[in-house]
């Protein structure tokens, strides 16, 4: 055996032991069945990793195979659209798969790249210390054990109703769900004097399922009752009026402010701040074709231009026309202040890691969700054509 793929195993064996450990100690059971369940686990394509992450041994063996079953689709879509992917970075690269294939799994060994961060940091244009500054998904799983280690509060956290129910007093606006406690009086009451709904699933991300349901498409109330009630579990909000100011970037959509704290030690630090706008869409998500922008946390004045996913660089906003780099984002203060306050309410649950979204109106901050996987990759999308990351800004807090 050569002395790579000997180090590749030990360190694979380590890992697994790693995993074995916080098995044995959030079970109590003894190492010896821990083992035993986890190489099952492994024979039904779970990695140990995953295994102790999810807490899989909670499940019992009819919800693992049903798990295991679900996994393996989503495996699949994941290998086809990675294959596409590879078959992108190929042709403008000019490397050929093997090639490629060596240059991710010595990006991942230089710096905790995952095929991800390979692709969207566009890895294959740099030197190996300049992938070195990026904050890759490797950096983002320490500091995600060591900050989110309540599985059930982040659960609420995932949650659009829980969130919603935790954080009443931020989100500032109205909000009722489709399940069955809505009777056709609650709905009167809820939608008094609203002219239109927002309306997602409550376990989704990304814009995925989201839709906006304008009164005027029904002829009257019961047929929105009924066209509501015909929904799988969804949520339903008033909608956001944003302030003046950042409809002039976008107006298409509500433009929301990205900002990822991390309480340490009882004190709450604005790590990132980032403004998401929408680009022809009602949904500012990058996956929507948004694009997203720094902001100086210190002054609220964006200091980039507009990226989107594919980092195509945008000066202007490609519809509205509006300058991105100098705007100013109105409210600033208050902004920062109501994201301190909702990460502090999470701190004593050991939740320290959390990306808010939150949203500006013309006299007040609507908080939208949060997310204790906040995207490691956004804050580095203004930065890629630079070569230079921020994993700078990340790591003093994973100094000890």
């Amino acid at each position: 055996m050569n002395i790579i793929k000997w180090l590749k195993n030990e360190i694979k064996e380590h890992s697994k032991s790693q995993y074995i450990d916080k098995v044995a100690e959030d079970t109590g059971w003894p190492k010896k069945r821990v083992r035993e369940e986890m190489k099952k686990a492994s024979e039904m394509g779970f990695s140990y990793r995953y295994y102790a992450q999810k807490k899989l041994w909670k499940k019992t063996p009819e919800q693992l195979e049903k798990h295991a079953e679900f996994f393996a689709r989503k495996q699949t879509a994941h290998k086809e659209e990675r294959e596409r992917d590879m078959a992108e970075i190929m042709k403008e690269s000019g490397m050929s798969k093997a090639e490629l294939t060596q240059k991710i799994r010595e990006a991942h060994f230089n710096c905790g790249a995952s095929f991800y961060d390979y692709k969207v940091f566009r890895m294959w244009e740099m030197t190996d210390e300049q992938m070195k500054t990026f904050y890759t998904k490797g950096v983002f799983d320490r500091l995600y054990e060591k900050y989110n280690s309540n599985s059930e509060e982040i659960k609420k956290l995932a949650s659009k109703v829980r969130f919603a129910k935790e954080f009443s007093g931020f989100i500032n606006r109205r909000w009722f769900t489709n399940g069955k406690n809505l009777s056709w009086e609650k709905f009167l009451s809820d939608i008094s004097g609203l002219d239109a709904l927002f309306a997602k699933p409550t376990a989704s991300s990304k814009g995925q399922g989201a839709e906006i349901i304008r009164f005027s498409d029904f002829k009257d109330e019961r047929e929105i009752f009924e066209y509501i009630s015909s929904k799988k579990y969804m949520i339903f909000e008033e909608l956001i009026k944003q302030h003046h100011d950042l409809a002039k970037l976008s107006d298409s959509s509500v433009n929301t402010v990205r900002v990822v704290t991390i309480v340490d030690k009882g004190v709450c630090h604005i790590v990132f701040t980032m403004l998401k706008m929408g680009v022809d869409n009602f949904v500012d998500n990058l996956t929507g074709g948004g694009i997203v922008a720094d902001v100086d946390p210190q002054t609220g004045i964006i200091r980039t231009n507009g990226f989107n996913k594919a980092t195509e660089e945008f000066e202007k906003h490609p519809v509205s026309g509006t300058v991105i780099k100098g705007f100013q984002i109105p409210l600033w203060e208050e902004l920062l202040d109501m994201c301190k306050a909702a990460a502090m309410r999470l701190a004593d649950k050991n939740i320290g890691l959390v990306g808010w979204d939150v949203a500006i109106g013309e006299d007040k901050i609507y908080l939208v969700e949060g997310n204790s996987i906040p995207g490691h990759e956004l804050p580095e999308m203004p930065y890629v054509r630079t070569k230079h990351g921020r994993v700078s800004e990340i790591l003093p807090f994973l100094e000890d």
